[in-house]
């Protein structure tokens, strides 16, 4: 997840879609209230409470206009019903905000990948304050945990991160190898200008779907977010065994 100073959410939380994203302190009465406050997306009844705990380790509130992005795609694959039973993967987990959020909208499973141990702690304290049965259905792993083909695929992978690490080959390689065919590839933490770099490092191996590219720039609460972000999504193609065998080469290099 992408945060940075000034990232501090509202004392009501943050309204996302079909999702209430609130701190932990609140009492449940508070945060029922919360989530059945008007507006609600058709055929919402109420919003499905994402619960935070205060911590230095794990970014992502859903401040970041990039973190609104993916939460608000997901919210849109949850009302047309594409969520549930799925394999998700959050890669880049931080605060686990993104996984938290997929269970809640009817993932079976989810997949927190992160590069530093301290943030999959928090993470995962962050899913048990959600619900116990969600560390039960998720796995956390290093990102040197991750081994291509030694996994079961997921039908979506979210990654929300820096362009610099998504047009790495290692990082390409690793995602794309852990994407079953026709599965979704949803890549934020771009500005709109670097998405030309990202469709060319993924090449062949994505169809890009133009209708859910999604452009955002900071609310009041992320002020410190200048300019405008991106969120491109992209379907996986049915790879060739050549290109299975050059991408487990590339994502363990």
């Amino acid at each position: 997840e992408l945060s940075g100073q000034g990232d501090a959410m509202p004392a009501g939380g943050l309204r996302i879609g079909r999702l209430h994203v609130v701190p932990a302190g609140l009492a449940p009465e508070e945060v029922g209230r919360l989530c059945a406050l008007e507006p609600l997306p058709p055929g919402c009844p109420r919003a499905e409470p994402v619960r935070l705990g205060n911590s230095e380790n794990g970014w992502g509130t859903g401040c970041h206009p990039t973190t609104r992005l993916c939460l608000e795609f997901l919210s849109d694959l949850s009302a047309q019903d594409l969520l549930a039973g799925e394999v998700v993967m959050d890669y880049g987990t931080g605060s686990g905000v993104l996984a938290i959020a997929a269970m809640r909208l009817g993932a079976k499973r989810v997949v927190c990948v992160d590069v530093d141990p301290e943030v999959l702690v928090t993470a995962e304290q962050n899913l048990e304050l959600n619900d116990s049965l969600f560390v039960d259905l998720a796995e956390m792993l290093h990102v040197r945990e991750v081994v291509p083909g030694a996994m079961q695929p997921a039908g979506l992978i979210i990654a929300n991160i820096l362009v610099g690490q998504l047009v790495r080959p290692s990082m390409v390689a690793a995602l794309l190898s852990c994407l079953e065919p026709g599965g979704l590839l949803c890549l934020s933490g771009i500005r709109p200008e670097e998405c030309a770099s990202l469709r060319a490092a993924y090449g062949g191996s994505v169809d890009w779907e133009e209708a859910l590219y999604a452009e955002a720039e900071p609310g009041p609460e992320g002020k410190a977010y200048w300019g405008r972000w991106a969120r491109l999504v992209g379907r996986r193609r049915a790879p060739t065994r050549a290109e299975l065998e050059g991408l487990s080469e590339l994502a363990v290099s």
